[in-house]
């Protein structure tokens, strides 16, 4: 004798869609806010503008002498170009009948955010992949024998910025996450004895400031400049050392094409990255892959 089962009744089962969305997990982007961003870069700017920052040279030092007519200096001076030369969009189709009637959910809404993070780690990437080419500067090895965060490393990039005579202030640093690990388990950043009583990062889970420097971690972060991946880019950078400019926000349009039967959702962006003072200003923080 046989038995209804949820197979030969599955007809009868309701259905429910919740009202939440499972949204797609983000990288934590963080470069963009710690470059040098241009001002002056307005937003009628169109791809192709050029603009330029002029610098200005030390000046020398010399004995007056009696009798001797003191003699101006006049250096020349060169400038820094920053091009608009990347745009970029998001875009996507709603159907008709899908943004109107068939779906319970603000398709507009949800993917609004999706497209701006989007392109804002379009952006982030970018800036990982200048800031990857300017390595003069260096601490750990991008090879087979490529290790986690030490305290050496971190000293020894403060180091060649103090030699260089890089600024203190506006230092950051930047790994791939594994290296949060790596840092708790370095007893000079997390032990009282060391750094005092507070925020400590075994109370706390936080990676604390090291040396006074903000760290930060982000799965952005790319592998070694090797093209067999040994290594993934750290950095240890000044907020000068590349800059970035951009009109205006992500510029979004929400349309109705008639061709196509559905709205056009789309984002666009246009930004400019280069070196501002370039490889001085940064280490290569090369940690295990």
């Amino acid at each position: 004798m046989a038995d209804l089962t949820t197979t030969t009744h599955a007809v009868y089962i309701p259905e429910t869609w919740l009202d939440e969305t499972k949204v797609a997990l983000e990288s934590n982007l963080v470069l963009k806010s710690k470059i040098k961003n241009v001002p002056g870069v307005g937003t009628g700017a169109k791809k192709g503008d050029v603009f330029h920052v002029p610098s200005v040279s030390d000046l020398s030092v010399y004995d007056i002498v009696a009798n001797t007519d003191i003699e101006g200096q006049a250096p020349t001076e060169t400038d820094t170009t920053l091009t608009l030369d990347t745009s970029k969009h998001c875009s996507l189709y709603i159907p008709k009948h899908l943004a109107q009637n068939f779906s319970k959910y603000d398709t507009r809404s949800v993917y609004t955010k999706k497209i701006g993070y989007a392109l804002a780690k379009n952006v982030d990437a970018a800036i990982w992949a200048l800031f990857k080419t300017l390595t003069t500067n260096t601490q750990g090895v991008d090879t087979s024998s490529a290790t986690d965060i030490t305290d050496a490393m971190v000293r020894g990039g403060f180091e060649i910025l103090d030699e260089g005579d890089v600024p203190m202030e506006d230092r950051y640093m930047c790994f791939y996450p594994d290296q949060r690990s790596a840092i708790l388990g370095i007893a000079d950043f997390r032990q009282d004895s060391y750094i005092g009583a507070g925020d400590n990062p075994i109370r706390s889970g936080k990676t604390i400031p090291l040396y006074g420097v903000p760290v930060e971690f982000s799965t952005v972060c790319p592998t070694g400049p090797d093209t067999t991946p040994y290594s993934r880019n750290g950095l240890l950078f000044h907020t000068e050392c590349l800059m970035i400019g951009m009109p205006g926000d992500v510029d979004l349009e929400y349309n109705y094409v008639p061709r196509r039967k559905a709205w056009l959702l789309s984002g666009d962006i246009l930004y400019g990255i280069d070196a501002y003072r370039g490889a001085t200003h940064v280490v290569q923080m090369y940690t295990d892959y």
